[in-house]
């Protein structure tokens, strides 16, 4: 039965919205799903907040890699390390250089055999030396060996630009910085770019995107500052991204070092404390970190720290940067390194005290990189012991003593807060170990040494 008001359904307790009124509620809706999947995938500024990960949750974030003997271990993304591939070289020295591809899907393994003179009847110092390089996809250990390598990337740098292509360096001059060429797997001959006969004193590869620094330009004193420029490989063109506020090479030896985000848009530049007496700008050189924007001359950043490691957030968001005691102190002295981690977010600075115990400390802990999410940075310290060296019966040019890597000790530093770094994991065993994170180009893929 009708009530005889129109608009109402009988039992019903409110009336019926007009078609205007839905039209503009769905569109609130809409509204609200957009802002909060622009908050989620970045479209607007993200909240400060930093995740923190238990150890567990740091372990699935971590892999390296290493060689013993033939064999090539692999610690993928947490699992257990396993051995993928058996390297087809026989040595008696043998050096090995392991670079990971951008996703760890792929591994370029180097070789490369060191002679030796240990007496008489010993290898002949002179001969030419060993090398090779192969290539092994992840996690199904499938090696293919490169019959023509891009060099010897023990010896020299040699890393990926995405999954086909090697930027390596060309063997160095006296006195003058090393060039590089693109070389690619698949022809495995070396392409021709505009990097070709490029001097550079440091490069770092994010994405599709080069980055590098050169001596000053002619007509410019040694002690002029210098800057890092950009090469795009799909255009084949180079242009100029940031400006180094310090002198960045003096006498041919590099006085700062830098970082990129994964975008380019930020830079971390660092530069060593130099005396006027040591440079030929006669000037001192005081040890300072910038954080700098592409563009920007005004650093966001700026603070007079001596760092002897660093890297940069891949979105550039925070810095980290490692503050070392003194070489010959150990932590039982109270001496404990410190990482350092700067929030963009906030400008807020906090110091992360690496407890090592026991462990004896050489220098500073060595970065590693980012984990996701800018959840922290992971670091790793040697654990080194001295002991007698195994030499061949007669030979004496050799010492009788040496440091030798007894074992590595992998640690979290979280981003947020000041909590003292923790340790993650122990490998142990005198290996090199090589690890895919986006490095600053003054340091390499292996960590540690004595």
């Amino acid at each position: 039965m009708k009530t005889g008001n129109k608009g109402l359904r009988k039992g019903a307790e409110r009336p019926r919205w007009s078609w205007r009124r839905r039209v503009a509620f769905i569109g609130a809706i809409g509204v609200v799903v957009v802002v909060a999947a622009g908050l989620a995938y970045g479209l607007y500024p993200r909240s400060p907040g930093i995740p923190t990960l238990d150890d567990r949750q740091v372990m699935r974030q971590v892999s390296f890699a290493y060689v013993t003997n033939d064999a090539v271990w692999v610690k993928l993304r947490g699992a257990q390390p396993r051995i993928v591939a058996h390297l087809a070289f026989q040595a008696n020295v043998p050096y090995f250089h392991v670079a990971w591809s951008a996703d760890q899907s792929l591994l370029l393994v180097s070789a490369h055999e060191e002679h030796l003179y240990l007496g008489p009847g010993s290898v002949d110092s002179g001969s030419a030396p060993q090398f090779g390089s192969w290539i092994v996809a992840l996690p199904s250990g499938t090696i293919t060996e490169l019959r023509d390598p891009p060099g010897d990337c023990v010896l020299q740098s040699c890393v990926w630009f995405g999954d086909r292509f090697i930027i390596h360096s060309l063997p160095e001059q006296v006195f003058a910085p090393p060039t590089y060429r693109l070389y690619d797997i698949q022809t495995q001959v070396d392409s021709n770019t505009r990097l070709d006969n490029q001097p550079v004193y440091a490069l770092a590869v994010r994405g599709q995107t080069v980055y590098f620094s050169s001596p000053p330009q002619s007509g410019q004193t040694q002690c002029s500052t210098g800057v890092i420029e950009r090469f795009d490989v799909r255009s084949n063109t180079i242009a100029t991204v940031f400006a180094i506020p310090d002198p960045y090479v003096d006498h041919n030896s590099v006085i700062a070092g830098w970082d990129v985000s994964a975008d380019g848009a930020r830079a971390l530049v660092v530069t060593q404390g130099v005396a006027p007496s040591d440079n030929e700008c006669q000037r001192q050189v005081a040890p300072h970190v910038y954080l700098l924007t592409q563009g920007d001359d005004n650093p966001i950043f700026s603070a007079s720290v001596a760092a002897s490691g660093f890297t940069l957030a891949p979105d550039g968001q925070f810095a980290a940067f490692t503050l070392a005691p003194d070489r010959t102190a150990t932590p039982a002295a109270g001496a404990s390194p410190e990482i350092a981690i700067y929030n963009a977010f906030t400008g807020d600075i906090h110091n992360h005290r690496l407890d090592a115990g026991a462990v004896s400390v050489v220098g500073a802990p060595a970065l590693l990189g980012w984990l996701g999410q800018d959840a922290g940075v992971l670091s790793v310290v040697a654990q080194c012991a001295s002991g007698p060296y195994d030499a061949t019966p007669g030979a004496t040019p050799l010492p009788t003593e040496l440091t030798m890597l007894r074992a590595t000790t992998i640690y979290y530093t979280p981003a947020g807060g000041s909590a003292p770094s923790r340790p993650i994991e122990t490998i142990s065993g005198p290996y090199e170990l090589f690890f895919p994170y986006p490095l600053a180009p003054v340091q390499s893929g292996a960590y540690p040494n004595c």
